[in-house]
This record gives C-alpha cells, structure tokens and sequence, in this order.
C-alpha cells in the first residue's frame, strides 16, 4: 500500500476533516493532470479521526498518474465527530464460507468485526483490489467495494 495517508489527531475529541490534496513529482512540482482522491473520504468528510492515528488511501487518476512521490494536503475543514471514539479499536477477521477463520489474503466470505469498547460503534468497511506494477511504480486501488452497510 504505497498510498496511505496518516492523519494525526493530538486532540481528544474525534474529528471529521475535509482535506485537499495537490499531487507533486519528485522534484516537489504540481502534476496539474493528476486528480487525487480517497478510499476512506477524508476529502469529502467521511472519516472520522480518533485520537492518534487514522489512516486513508489515496488514489491517483490521470495524465501523470505513476510519476506521483508526494502530496501537497490542505485543511479545508475540521468539525467534531458527533461520537466519541473508542479506546479500543474494532479489530477485523476475515472467515470462510463455514465461518471459520483464515489467513491474510485467502478467499474470504465474510468479516468479523469486534469492539471490545463498552458501548456501541459504526464502522465502515471496504474490500480494495489493488493492482500488481512493475517494480518502481506505485501501487494503486483499483477498484473499491463497500461491504456491508
């Protein structure tokens, strides 16, 4: 995953930011063909950062796509997430068709989620295919699919 995005959150209260992101090549210069947006929707206010560390993933489109080794993100909103965050995180199992669990990057039929925090959470989950570059290019998602609800 060449294209994670860490948000750091020092505040205690959850956050939902809306950011922008210029795509720059090695030499720190705009790709003014390059449209950059996010798995996660920290640019377009559907992700809510917790205390510490959250992560989105970027994707590149357009004229100059692979030549990306950098972004340029700015701030253009933060407002308080309308539920407090967790101090554990939900943690994920992939299962098989009997419900059994599987290793990482084995077929999967369904996802178990746990929350080991004292009250409820909403979680989003999504299953990203990404492909397969030749060495020296960034890898990229390809094609994102929600699950659940």
């Amino acid at each position: 995953m060449n294209q994670q995005l860490l948000i750091n959150n020092a505040l205690a209260d959850s956050l939902v930011p809306v950011l922008s992101f210029k795509a720059l090549d090695k030499h720190d210069h705009v790709l003014p063909g390059v449209k950059v947006s996010t798995v996660y929707g920290s640019d377009r206010g559907n992700l809510v950062a917790p205390y510490g560390t959250s992560i989105d993933i970027l994707r590149f489109s357009g004229p100059g796509e692979h030549d990306v080794k950098d972004v340029r993100v700015t701030v253009r909103s933060m407002t308080q997430a309308r539920f407090p965050a967790g101090s554990h995180e939900v943690t994920t199992q992939a299962l098989d068709s009997h419900g059994r669990e599987i290793e990482r990057f084995a077929r999967f039929s369904a996802v178990r989620l746990t929350n080991e925090n004292n009250f409820p959470v909403s979680v989003r989950i999504a299953y990203i295919l990404w492909d397969q570059p030749p060495k020296g290019v960034t890898q990229q998602a390809v094609e994102v699919t929600a699950v659940g609800g």
